[in-house]
């Protein structure tokens, strides 16, 4: 666990790119513009982030954390579903700007995992009998979450243009469904 001092530090960096990527494409951004933004010295990026694509990947984990992972076990996964895609309503010009990027910094590389776990909790709860096949079980995990990452990126690329709540119902829905169905 960090000091309450490093997380704010690094909040205070990543609140500033944010910022400088509703004006400014990624590729166009320097570290020596985030920290002036920031009104910190550019050493302390270094202290924290070896370049913008670890400081973007931090982002993507640290708020996706903070969205999915820390709910977990504590509100139900629909109300989850809910939290994140308010999360990516919210910050929709930022996510907009980073859509596309390529690995290391891809949007699929690093909202699946966060994806996938959030399914591995849906079958938990919603399967009607228990897998006969773990192997089964962790493809059809990695299906839904493949399923449920590529419709948030769809929503996000189309400016969240189909309302919240329908996309929520039918993520929800969809995804009862199919991890109720245990093989």
């Amino acid at each position: 666990m960090m000091p309450n001092g490093s997380l704010i530090t690094k909040k205070v960096i990543a609140y500033s790119f944010k910022n400088l990527l509703k004006q400014t494409d990624f590729q166009k951004i320097s570290v020596k513009e985030i920290m002036t933004a920031a009104d910190y010295r550019r050493q302390t990026f270094y202290d924290y982030f070896t370049d913008k694509y670890d400081l973007l990947t931090w982002i993507y984990h640290q708020e996706l954390t903070e969205t999915v992972t820390d709910f977990i076990g504590y509100e139900h996964w629909t109300a989850i579903i809910h939290r994140l895609l308010v999360h990516f309503q919210k910050n929709q010009p930022y996510y907009q700007k980073v859509l596309y990027l390529p690995p290391p910094v891809a949007f699929d590389d690093l909202v699946l995992p966060h994806c996938q776990e959030l399914v591995a909790v849906i079958v938990a709860d919603t399967a009607g009998r228990p897998y006969t096949d773990p192997l089964v079980k962790e493809q059809q995990i990695k299906f839904l979450a493949y399923a449920l990452k590529g419709t948030i990126k769809d929503w996000l690329a189309s400016n969240c243009k189909e309302d919240l709540t329908q996309i929520e119902s039918a993520l929800s829905q969809n995804l009862n469904h199919f991890c109720g169905k245990a093989v």
